[in-house]
């Protein structure tokens, strides 16, 4: 289950990325491998002949962590009624990582609008990667959340100004 309930959420977190995307994967992750390490201690002893009566009610309730987790997203997403904000920003920087097994990952830095912020990280495609150059402009269209966990809805181009 707590594989089951990660991968959920990485594809939910697709749809509906948090603003914060980073801080959730980390909750994510950490309730996953939190569970699988209670379930492996249960298992040696188990195997010992040790009582794991009392392992059970928490690593259940830690087991389903990343599956709650997925679910506050995609609740917090499918029933968000706020209108969208608009920001128009500017591309601070741009990444593409590539994974263990090949794959890529692409964040576009933008400068930021909140407080005490310098720039936000976003995770974006391929395509929506391709289209921006460092200092280009660019829109970042959020949503406050039906749970109150802003998410980003769009990342496009700023049309120049007419003059």
């Amino acid at each position: 289950m707590p594989f089951l309930g990660l991968l959920g959420f990485l594809g939910i977190r697709d749809v509906y990325q948090p603003l914060d995307g980073t801080l959730w994967f980390w909750i994510a992750i950490g309730l996953c491998f939190a569970a699988l390490i209670l379930l492996r201690s249960a298992q040696g002893r188990a195997k010992a002949g040790k009582d794991v009566q009392f392992f059970f009610p928490i690593t259940t309730w830690l087991a389903w962590g990343p599956a709650v987790v997925a679910a506050v997203l995609l609740l917090n997403g499918m029933l968000d009624r706020s209108q969208v904000e608009q920001h128009h920003q500017i591309v601070a920087d741009k990444r593409a990582v590539r994974g263990r097994w090949g794959s890529m990952t692409y964040y576009l830095e933008v400068t930021s609008w909140r407080a005490n912020r310098g720039t936000e990280e976003l995770e974006v495609s391929d395509g929506t990667f391709g289209q921006f150059r460092v200092d280009d402009p660019a829109t970042v269209e959020v949503r406050k959340g039906a749970l109150a966990v802003p998410w980003v809805a769009r990342i496009r181009q700023t049309p120049p100004a007419s003059y």
